[in-house]
């Protein structure tokens, strides 16, 4: 199931207002008693919302940058083995985003807050440049394609085989929007992108958890 959320916009525009109602919709996304990880474009981000999120139902662990590998492999461990539900706070192009599978029961459900694209930098505005002048489509290819790629490849560290089943959410107004939509898979969108909204989200991924039990 791969579903988005319209109703926050992400952009660094509008970024500071963000921070709030993304801690107040992730609880009511969470599987219910299920393991889910979170994924933020980077660690500023992901503490302003951590510092506002209040988690009852699972365990909160956050990832930083100061993490050593003997942390991540900790937060892994308990992904497998924890008696409680755990609720993991990461960023994407990180160790828990890359690299990494999650198989059978260890994640049920990937939020994605926003396209993630890439800092400005000399570098990137110079590759930005050189598109523009080849195509005219230079914040297509130095920054949405780059962005998009790693969104797409984060969520689905969830589905690895035939046999696993879980939950996609994208958290951002512009991931329903062109040139963004064009950019994921056939297979999530249908050729529809706006099939991807689905009105009342915490409900169906109850309904959905509970038909995958029965």
């Amino acid at each position: 199931m791969v579903a988005v959320v319209d109703s926050v916009d992400t952009s660094y525009r509008h970024r500071g207002r963000a921070y709030g109602p993304i801690a107040e919709l992730i609880p009511e996304l969470l599987p219910p008693g299920k393991n889910a990880l979170v994924l933020f474009p980077s660690y500023r981000f992901l503490q302003e919302v951590a510092s506002r999120l209040v988690v009852e139902t699972h365990e909160v662990l956050v990832q930083k940058s100061q993490d050593s590998d003997l942390m991540r492999e900790e937060m892994l461990r308990l992904l497998q083995t924890n008696h409680r539900a755990v609720l993991l706070l990461g960023v994407l192009g990180g160790a828990f985003a890359e690299g990494v599978d999650y198989p059978g029961e260890m994640l049920s459900e990937v939020i994605v807050v926003s396209p993630g694209l890439p800092q400005v930098s000399p570098e990137r505005e110079l590759l930005k440049n050189y598109f523009d002048q080849r195509s005219g489509k230079g914040f297509l290819y130095a920054y949405l394609v780059p962005g998009m790629t790693r969104v797409v490849q984060a969520a689905g560290r969830l589905i690895r085989s035939a046999e696993d089943r879980g939950v996609i959410v994208l958290v951002c107004r512009r991931f329903l929007q062109q040139p963004y939509a064009s950019l994921l898979p056939q297979e999530w969108t249908g050729d529809d992108p706006s099939s991807l909204f689905i009105p009342d989200l915490p409900e169906a991924i109850r309904r959905f958890f509970e038909e995958s039990t029965n």
